[in-house]
């Protein structure tokens, strides 16, 4: 991990208001509309949480999960893809945190990002609003006739979760185009409680 220049002027994420800053009007139950979300779990899966309006706790609780691959001996704590933009044209922007632990070996930790845009935006790094900048994986990419679903992930430690978990933080990624994700702190440390209860010594 290096350190960039670059700042970013940002509000506090352990605000609500901050967190949202386009509030929606509360939707109407109609027909029409529960078709809509209907299909939006089948095709895009879990709706995301919004995170803003829970604790660190509740998070922990209802959108992290483990999983255990007996032949491999490894177990991977996940959070729940957590959706950070709305904006026309795009379908999906979600960011994912992520730690993989071989028996008898270290925690891995990953941040994922998961979009979907009309075309593929090739994301090749990130930098958070203290500078510090981090390479971008690409994991997988998936080409339909209407959008490019792309995953790709960056590696974290330990230590710097920890320097975060309770304040968050905006990561910017870049590709040919960018975007900016609000890392919430109730995420964060919900995230790493899960982690501490499925590895703890």
């Amino acid at each position: 991990m290096r350190n960039h220049h670059t700042k970013f002027t940002t509000p506090n994420l352990s605000s609500t208001s901050q967190l949202q800053p386009n509030n929606r009007k509360p939707m109407k139950t109609t027909l029409p509309a529960i078709a809509i979300i209907g299909a939006s779990i089948l095709l895009g899966g879990c709706i995301t949480p919004n995170v803003s309006d829970m604790t660190a706790q509740q998070f922990k609780d209802k959108f992290t999960f483990v999983s255990r691959d007996d032949f491999k001996k490894i177990t991977t704590v996940k959070s729940e893809e957590v959706r950070f933009t709305r904006i026309s044209g795009v379908s999906r922007e979600t960011y994912q945190l992520v730690a993989t632990k071989k028996d008898g070996d270290n925690i891995f930790y990953r941040l994922k990002l998961h979009t979907d845009h009309k075309g593929r935006v090739f994301w090749k790094s990130a930098v958070d609003q203290n500078g510090n900048e981090f390479s971008l994986e690409t994991n997988d990419v998936s080409v339909s006739d209407l959008s490019v679903e792309e995953w790709c992930s960056a590696q974290l430690s330990r230590e710097y979760l920890e320097s975060i978990r309770k304040t968050g933080i905006y990561w910017r990624f870049y590709g040919s185009t960018e975007t900016t994700a609000p890392m919430s702190p109730q995420a964060i440390d919900g995230f790493l409680m899960r982690v501490d209860e499925v590895f703890k010594e």
